[in-house]
């Protein structure tokens, strides 16, 4: 059983709530970030073998970087997000 909370006039109630069925997570739930990961071990993670744990993370670390500042970008019309925000930015100003 879980606990809901609901406010009715001012005042907090917490009510049962009872779940029914059973949650499962599947990967079309979230497209955006599977994605993202699946880009993420084919541009960066299988392309090379890491020595060490720490050596693995700062190379995740710039590829993450990389990938929201200068990797160009299907729905940007292949256009980087630094170079999308700067034709942005000319625009407003």
């Amino acid at each position: 059983m879980y606990v809901s909370q609901t406010q009715k006039a001012g005042k907090l109630y917490v009510e049962p709530v009872r779940l029914t069925g059973k949650l499962t997570y599947t990967p079309e739930q979230n497209g955006l970030i599977e994605r993202f990961f699946r880009s993420l071990k084919e541009e960066c993670v299988w392309q090379q073998q890491f020595e060490s744990f720490e050596e693995g993370q700062k190379a995740i670390n710039r590829w993450i970087r990389w990938y929201n500042e200068g990797r160009p970008h299907q729905a940007l019309q292949y256009r980087s997000p630094r170079q999308y925000r700067n034709e942005q930015r000319s625009q407003v100003a």
